[in-house]
């Protein structure tokens, strides 16, 4: 089953303006490796982390020195929301 991803336009914003350093599909290919993990319950790493307080129900990927946001409904990632891409030191 295709995943949507539906990028806030903070985050849309900051990929093209980094276009050097990541791309969408490089964005995509990690968040969806992550939730292959997640919803298998598969031992994440610390690349993958559960998110708590304001962002709970988010997911964070670490791509290198930036950092992915993101959440999926329902226990199923049809659609697939990147909230936020920041890099490491600005990103919560």
């Amino acid at each position: 089953m295709p995943i949507r991803f539906i990028y806030s336009d903070q985050a849309e914003k900051f990929v093209r303006k980094n276009s050097d350093l990541i791309s969408f599909e490089k964005v995509e290919d990690a968040v969806r490796l992550s939730l292959s993990k997640i919803l298998r319950r598969e031992q994440t790493t610390a690349d993958i982390r559960k998110l708590k307080g304001e962002w709970k129900g988010h997911w964070r990927v670490r791509l290198g020195g930036i950092r992915v946001i993101f959440r999926y409904e329902n226990g199923v990632p049809v659609i697939t929301y990147i909230t936020r891409i920041e890099f490491r030191g600005n990103i919560y």
